[in-house]
């Protein structure tokens, strides 16, 4: 019997998850896609197979029928049956049991492959309901309002990335570092031996990683992302290439990237049904946050009505004293300095009697603390808030234990015991913070966004490794391969993967293209919920930052209010720190006035006129600004000079140094001569300032190690005569004063305070929670030989900070460490970061609000220039002579100009009008010699990229590659001429050959084929004899991916937006600048210059070799390292006290030029699009 219409839509409602049965049903199927998904993965464990085969197979048939079943019901019930089965849910239900039935009709396992299509079960989760519609629905709305700015952004990143994967194979091409070796048949024998360094004998296949432009297109898309696993490797060329990466090309490379993961982050953001009540934190969200914390902090929690403050004992008057608060920090820290330090298996047994001995103390302190709140807010309040709240029992922890130990006799608590205390100790601190109660309002407030981007995450997650899986399980490299043995454990690097990271770089071409599309697609998908928890937080905190702002701002509004002259007064801002004072500002009725001219220049000789050296010293007119400029120059050669003196060519032959010796004593010259005139300038002032004292020392130790003092203090010196001369690079702190920047940091610091200090308290203790949970796990791992850097809670710190960076360089940990670091990836990463992201971001909005003051002097400026010019004329009542000539000029170029428009519009117009009235309508002609243009750049593209792998360019005769070069030489010749006669007549180069030649697009074509005729007629008749690589032009041929540029105008917004955005990049660009050359000096003095150096292996680690022999090495891997990526990671003492500081603060300071950058693009593009 057939069933009814009627019938069918309530069969077609349940399999929606509508009606009576509909949500039962749904239960049901993703409860068996876990099932299914949990028996496949875990099947692919060697080890279970043989044992659990039987029940692994029991589960595949049982699911595969149900969802049979299921597929054949949703395709009886559709009304159209063919449209229904090319949808996309319905090819997800079809693959998800395809595989299986396959495996079943043809015996043998004929289609392998085909085994990872089972994972598509996963996306079930987002069938079942109409979500999944709606978030395909978001994704192409997304896609389709943005898609020019994508494609425009996606050439300038893909031309970036074309152009250094090029430069980066011409530089590694001949490397022997970067060989990849691996056994024949994928197992190690005494002829090809395997570690962890890589496989070496007689028989390895070895393989140069950078022998293709495709091959080296990888390698650089890790490092445009971010990363890079091959940094020691690299060739002295290819470090600058790489650090030019770093520096540069990460920012626009960021900008398509960030836009396609904007479009995939609202489609996951769209599989909100509008059901949810609290999503996601948004402005009003994060304003009621952080009301609600401030209340908290500023007055009794019993006055407020907020969910924060219901679980919060009264607190007694005393402990909201701000000495209190202070005392309470104090014996916090002592405490957790006393915890770590106990867990050093060298301290001796007096430093552990004293660590013992402060334990006590700090228990009193608490104990005190707690009766005093038991007290004040009454047992039963006390009581109630042990079930709501952690503050009671943290209150409770900080002094049991070491009352029971006292008690019972034992002198010190073990080492798990002391920093378990330490930690609850530091959560007393969250009433005087409430970081973590804010942390909870806002994982409340975001339950939605986190349930679903972690629902996405995870499937994500789990296909990702599979196909991953089954990418390299067969992987030649034996090290490569026990990453990827099984499904569960390809998933902890496939996490890392979608964190952003990349440990791994020697993958299979499957493997390759999997990774490549995980860095710049996957990585969006699997960060928005691990964002949206950092996002909602950082928000909440920006809020009270930006409160304490208002504040201030408030304070100091009422201060000028009641200034006593009844004029508004500012602090002007000084070149030293301390010279200058308060100036008077003009009320808004007196800026109004015109001032008279002759009544102005009469009074241009004031009595406070600056003297000719303070003009000069303070940059004012042609003569200070030369002197600026020749001091900045000045600056800039003495720091590159000292950075080359450390290199090894500058000090190996007496003739260099000589070199060295006389630039140096020029640089000191003119140091001196600067000091002596600003000494004269401003006197003590100046030398009792900052900056003074910073141009001191960069001097006078040259002098002292000249025997100014005497021989012996001479001999002194030249032992500290490396370090001494460093002071030197100090001077760059003098940039501040052209382009403040440094001084501004301070600003930043105030204007946030204090959401800074809440979210520094919070990032304070996830770290060490985190360093607490990874040295236990970790200690006693010597099977991966990481006990060494684990050796104790004082030596971990470092390593939990870099990875909590977000940043893997050291992936071989225990299951247990494993798991600390997903929690880590998942959870604390986002908050970690937020405090460097608050005062970057307080650091930019300063810029901006002093970039956008400038721009409003300089407008009212020009509005009193043309009043005073309009009064002035209409006196005059003529125009003067040079004024006429000038006005002139102008209508005559204007008339010639029309004259030439004229001539495009005329009857007969010359060939060259023509030519460009053609060239510049649309017509079918025209259209298809652009389309022809484009194509014929795509092919030269092409063919360079081809020609690079060494089986295409031996199959293909050279005549054919010879024969298609000479071709589009020709062409592209003959374009570049006809576009330079053209010009005079075409609007959009002004009418000007010059303006097309001068252009970008002008020289990109020039650039186009300038090479060819290098190598082909300059080279071999000027010089004959010259021994060259041809590669090098071969590379060069890819700037014609440069002539796309007439389709996509994405260099030309990029050349805008350096223009707009230059006082801000300069501003940036000088505090990445300092941190740069500030953090690799360090680097350099702190850690061994050679092997050979007598260090400690456990104050090292004992892993790695010396790797910063020059200040220009150490430079490299700093601007590694300001990139996120912690190429080494074992440091001495002082240097992971340096690497620790980069890792919180100085990333962040040296990422906000690349922010403003990929703001800056985003914003013009969008202007663009608008238009």
């Amino acid at each position: 019997m057939i069933p009814s219409t009627m019938q069918k839509s309530d069969i077609a409602k349940t399999l929606d998850g509508k009606g009576e049965w509909g949500p039962f049903l749904v239960q049901i199927l993703v409860f068996l896609v876990l099932i299914s998904t949990l028996s496949f993965a875990v099947s692919t464990v060697d080890s279970l197979t043989p044992t659990y085969d039987p029940l692994f197979s029991g589960i595949e048939c049982f699911c595969v029928i149900v969802f049979t079943i299921e597929y054949v019901m949703r395709l009886w019930v559709a009304d159209s049956v063919l449209s229904w089965m090319f949808q996309p849910i319905a090819i997800v239900d079809l693959f998800s049991i395809l595989p299986s039935w396959l495996d079943l009709i043809i015996p043998g396992d004929a289609f392998p492959a085909l085994q990872f299509l089972r994972m598509l079960r996963l996306l079930k989760f987002l069938t079942a309901s109409e979500r999944g519609s709606a978030a395909s629905t978001a994704f192409l709305s997304s896609w389709n309002e943005n898609k020019s700015l994508i494609y425009a952004a996606s050439f300038a990143g893909g031309a970036v990335w074309l152009v250094t994967a090029s430069l980066q194979y011409f530089a590694e091409r001949g490397n022997e570092d970067m060989e990849w070796c691996y056994p024949p048949d994928g197992v190690p024998s005494k002829h090809c031996t395997c570690d962890d360094d890589g496989c070496e004998g007689s028989s390895c296949i070895c393989q140069n990683r950078f022998n293709s432009i495709p091959s080296a297109m990888f390698f650089v898309l890790l490092n445009l992302s971010g990363e890079y696993p091959l940094a020691e490797n690299h060739s002295t060329l290819g470090r600058f290439v790489a650090v030019a990466t770093a520096v540069i090309s990460v920012g626009i490379f960021a900008i398509p990237t960030g836009l396609i993961g904007a479009a995939l982050e609202g489609a996951v953001s769209a599989l909100n049904t509008g059901k949810e009540e609290d999503y996601d934190v948004d402005d009003d969200d994060a304003a009621e946050i952080a009301a609600e914390a401030q209340a908290l902090l500023h007055r009794a929690p019993s006055s407020t009505s907020s969910p924060v403050a219901s679980v919060i004992m009264a607190p007694p008057p005393l402990t909201t004293k701000k000495a209190y608060k202070a005392l309470t920090g104090s014996f916090i820290c002592v405490s957790a300095f006393a915890s770590v330090l106990s867990t050093m298996k060298s301290m001796p047994a007096l430093g552990i009697f004293i660590f013992y001995l402060a334990d006590i103390v700090c228990a009193v302190f608490f104990f005190v603390d707690h009766v005093l709140r038991i007290l004040y807010a009454g047992p039963e309040a006390t009581y109630k808030a042990m079930w709501c709240s952690l503050l009671p029992l943290a209150d409770l922890m900080s002094w049991l234990p070491t009352v029971l130990y006292v008690l019972g006799g034992v002198v010190g608590c073990p080492a798990y015991i002391f920093l378990t205390i330490s930690l609850f100790r530091m959560m007393k601190y969250e009433r005087y913070s409430m970081g973590f109660q804010i942390l909870s309002r806002v994982v409340s407030k975001s339950h939605g966004i986190l349930a679903i981007g972690g629902m996405a995450a995870s499937c994500c997650l789990v296909f990702c490794s599979a196909l991953m899986y089954f990418a390299e399980r067969n992987n030649p490299d034996p090290k490569m391969r026990s990453y990827y043995s099984s499904v569960p454990t390809a998933m902890w690097m496939t996490l890392l993967n979608l964190s952003g990271e990349a440990p791994l770089c020697d993958y299979t071409l499957v493997g390759r293209i999997i990774v490549g599309f995980l860095s710049i697609v996957a990585v969006a998908v699997f960060a928005v919920p691990v964002g949206a928890l950092g996002a909602g937080f950082e928000g909440v905190i920006s809020e009270i930052a930006s409160g304490d702002k208002e504040d201030a701002n408030e304070i100091q509004d009422g201060r000028e209010e009641k200034s006593p002259s009844g004029k508004n007064r500012l602090n002007k801002p000084s070149g030293y720190g301390s010279i200058g004072g308060e100036v008077e500002m003009k009320q808004p009725d007196q800026t109004e006035q015109l001032p008279n001219p002759s009544s102005q220049d009469r009074s241009s000789h004031s009595s406070e006129e600056l003297n000719w050296s303070q003009r000069l010293v303070e940059g004012r007119g042609t003569r200070g600004k030369m002197f600026q400029t020749i001091s900045v120059c000045a600056t800039l050669f003495a720091v590159t000079l000292e950075v080359i003196s450390t290199c090894e060519f500058a000090t190996n032959t007496g003739r260099a140094l000589h070199i060295v010796s006389v630039l140096e004593m020029i640089v000191v010259v003119w140091f001196t001569l600067e000091y002596i005139l600003r000494t004269s300038a401003h006197g003590f002032t100046y030398i009792f300032s900052w900056l003074g004292f910073v141009d001191f020392v960069s001097t006078f130790p040259w002098y002292l190690a000249r025997g100014l003092f005497g021989p012996h203090l001479a001999r002194l010196m030249d032992v500290y005569d490396g370090p001494l001369r460093a002071i030197r690079l100090l001077r760059l702190v003098r940039l501040d004063t052209y382009a403040p920047s440094i001084s501004l940091v301070d600003d930043a610091f105030r204007d946030c305070w204090d959401g800074l200090s809440v979210s520094c308290y919070a990032g304070v203790v996830l770290w060490f929670l985190f360093n607490e949970c990874l040295y236990f796990a970790e200690r006693n791992d010597a099977e991966h030989s990481e006990d060494k850097r684990f050796r104790s809670a004082l030596s971990s710190l470092q390593y939990s900070a870099v990875l909590l960076t977000g940043d893997y360089p050291i992936v071989d940990f225990s299951l247990w460490g494993k798991l600390c670091c997903v929690v880590a990836v998942v959870v604390a990463v986002g908050i970690v970061a937020v405090p460097a992201s608050i005062l970057a971001g307080a650091f930019v909005e300063i810029l901006q609000a002093q970039a956008e003051k400038r721009r409003q002097t300089r407008y009212d400026a020009a509005v009193k220039c043309q009043r005073m010019f309009l009064a002035r004329k209409a006196r005059s009542g003529a125009m003067p002579g040079a004024s006429a000539r000038a006005f002139q000029m102008v209508v005559q170029d204007a008339i010639t100009h029309s004259a030439v428009l004229r001539g495009l519009d005329s009857s007969n117009p010359p060939i060259c009008a023509r030519i460009c009235i053609w060239k510049n309508r649309k017509s079918p002609s025209s259209t298809a010699y652009h389309t022809f243009v484009g194509a014929l750049i795509a092919l030269n593209i092409l063919a360079v990229i081809l020609e690079s792998v060494p089986s295409i360019e031996e199959t293909v005769p050279h005549a054919v590659w010879q024969a298609f070069e000479t071709f589009s030489v020709i062409f592209f010749t003959v374009e570049y001429l006809t576009n330079c006669f053209t010009a005079v007549y075409d609007p959009k180069w002004n009418f000007q050959r010059s303006k097309f030649m001068t252009s970008f697009i002008g020289l990109a074509d020039l650039l186009a084929i300038a090479p060819y005729y290098i190598q082909v007629i300059v080279i071999p008749i000027f010089f004959p004899t010259l021994v060259f690589d041809a590669t090098v032009f071969r590379i060069f041929r890819l700037a014609r991916i440069l002539e796309l540029e007439k389709f996509f105008k994405a260099f030309s917004l990029l050349d805008d937006v350096f223009v707009k955005a230059a006082p801000v990049l300069k501003a940036t660009g000088v505090v990445a600048l300092i941190v740069w050359v500030g953090g690799a000096t360090l680097f350099y003095y702190l850690e061994p210059h050679s092997d050979d150096e007598d260090v400690e292996a456990a104050a090292r680690g004992g892993e790695d070799a010396a790797v910063f022999v020059s200040i220009v090495d150490a430079l490299y891997y700093c601007a590694i390292f300001l990139a996120g990526e912690w190429a080494v990671v074992d440091f001495t003492p002082l240097g992971s006290i340096v690497c620790t500081i980069m890792a919180l603060i100085g990333v962040a300071l040296f990422s906000i030029p690349v922010g403003v950058l990929f703001e800056g693009f985003q914003d013009m593009l969008a202007e663009q699009n608008s238009k």
